[in-house]
């Protein structure tokens, strides 16, 4: 398999708590363009205390 041509559901972990929030945020839409771009499903979470149960209730290939 080459995940090159592969479609893959990607969950994008952007925001968060930290001092970093706006920056994450603003690398996270960046990274959501490219990767639609490449042709993947991406759903971007603003992380917080329900992380776990978020990530779980959903298909996800991959989380970046």
């Amino acid at each position: 398999m080459r995940l090159a041509s592969t479609t893959l559901q990607i969950t994008l972990l952007a925001g968060g708590p930290s001092a970093e929030r706006e920056v994450s945020l603003e690398t996270g839409a960046a990274v959501e363009r490219a990767l639609k771009a490449l042709g993947h499903e991406v759903r971007v979470i603003d992380p917080d205390q329900s992380l776990f149960e978020t990530l779980k209730a959903a298909p996800t290939d991959l989380v970046f």
